[in-house]
């Protein structure tokens, strides 16, 4: 009984001599890293990752300018060697535009005119931008916008066509023969050759789209007659010809089918975000025109528009393209 007492005090002592530096190493380790975690934010922003002479690149400024970048961006930031780098261009900026500074470029007036640029575009950004946002777009301004565009969302069916007028019946079906025989080509140069209707004759019988109404699909062109329409609107095919003469009034048609557009319907729900960013695009226009409108008053602003004969233009640019 002595001796195993003995050999277990042998055994204690042992384990002492051996585990005791292994738990002080693993205590300054655990007091290091609580030393860490209880540096204040403002410290740990204020690191130092490059520095040189009146200059350097901190903790706080890698986080910010990392926060700005698309979320996509931030995982190739994640690899050590790849976040250093782009500390490293950082450093790289500070250098050259403090250089830039002591040669005195900032006194550049092109570089001035620059930094006002983007001083506007900042005060836009802070004075219309926050205050004008997408979010704040309402439903119902979205609904209103909706139902008084509607054209923008539904548009029928239309096709377009060419067609080439002419006086007697006879002359179109010779001419329709015609040109089911030749080529893609001779059916404008057939309307510049043989249409009477002056409108459209110059540009190869073109009647450009339409829907079965004969309303054009741009507000610019004349409506076509209703009976090309229809006869349009049979056709299959683009490039298919009617196979008889079309009677419009006294005079004969052949027309021509060269391209359709299927009817296009977009709902509510579906132009929601089109219609909402439409609407922020005029409100911030307005606030802008609102707030230069006010500061003109501020600044009392005066036009003097009878001085613009003072002002000296290049001669190239004075002289009209008839000058010689």
């Amino acid at each position: 009984m002595g001796r195993r007492i003995y050999y277990l005090g042998i055994f204690l002592s042992l384990v002492a001599v051996f585990a005791l530096p292994v738990l002080a190493e693993e205590s300054a380790a655990t007091s290091k890293n609580t030393g860490l975690l209880e540096l204040s934010d403002k410290a740990r922003r204020d690191l130092v990752l490059l520095e040189g002479k009146g200059i350097k690149v901190t903790v706080g400024e890698i986080e910010d300018e990392v926060a700005k970048a698309p979320e996509a961006m931030h995982a190739l930031w994640q690899d050590p060697q790849r976040l250093m780098a782009f500390a490293e261009t950082r450093m790289r900026f500070k250098l050259l535009a403090k250089e830039a500074l002591s040669r005195d470029y900032d006194k550049d007036p092109d570089v001035q005119h620059n930094v006002k640029q983007h001083a506007v575009q900042a005060l836009i950004q802070g004075h219309i931008n926050r205050k004008i946002s997408k979010e704040s777009i309402s439903v119902d301004a979205i609904a209103t916008y909706y139902r008084e565009h509607q054209k923008d969302y539904h548009r029928p069916a239309m096709v377009r066509a060419h067609h080439i007028l002419l006086k007697s019946r006879p002359k179109a079906v010779t001419l329709i023969k015609r040109l089911q025989e030749s080529d893609v080509g001779a059916f404008a140069e057939a309307a510049r050759e043989h249409s009477i209707d002056n409108e459209t004759k110059l540009r190869g019988g073109d009647l450009r789209y339409f829907d079965e109404k004969g309303q054009p699909g741009n507000k610019a062109d004349a409506p076509v007659d209703t009976t090309l329409a229809k006869a349009a609107f049979s056709l299959k095919t683009p490039g298919d010809i009617t196979s008889k003469p079309v009677a419009v009034g006294e005079f004969w048609s052949i027309v021509k089918l060269t391209g359709r557009r299927p009817a296009y319907h977009k709902s509510l729900e579906a132009a929601q975000e089109e219609i909402r960013s439409e609407l922020w695009r005029q409100r911030r226009k307005a606030s802008v025109e609102a707030f230069v409108t006010d500061q003109y008053k501020k600044k009392q602003v005066k036009i003097h528009t009878d001085r613009l004969k003072w002002i000296t233009l290049d001669e190239k640019v004075a002289k009209s393209d008839g000058d010689p």
